[in-house]
């Protein structure tokens, strides 16, 4: 099985089922996805942003623990929550 590495908006698209999401897992199928340390930072930074629930964050965890070197560390989850009060700011722009 090959490994392909994904953009975050790739992973976002398919965790949210967003409308391109098929293309991907179609272009995907038979790969082992695999996320950087920053696409799992910014997915926690989006999903706190959001003001996503505990559900909703359960399962956004366990679809980046289904990919390849998925490493829960203490940096990723520093970076969710000190930009996403940040992004906040700018959205209110």
């Amino acid at each position: 099985m090959s490994q392909i590495v994904v953009d975050t908006d790739v992973a976002s698209y398919i965790f949210n089922w967003h409308s391109s999401a098929q293309r991907y897992v179609d272009a995907l199928r038979g790969s082992e996805l695999v996320l950087s340390f920053m696409s799992i930072a910014e997915l926690r930074m989006g999903a706190i942003s959001a003001g996503w629930g505990d559900r909703r964050r359960t399962l956004l965890e366990r679809f980046m623990q289904r990919s390849n070197w998925y490493t829960r560390t203490t940096t990723c989850v520093r970076f969710g929550r000190g930009f996403a009060p940040m992004r906040g700011r700018q959205a209110e722009r």
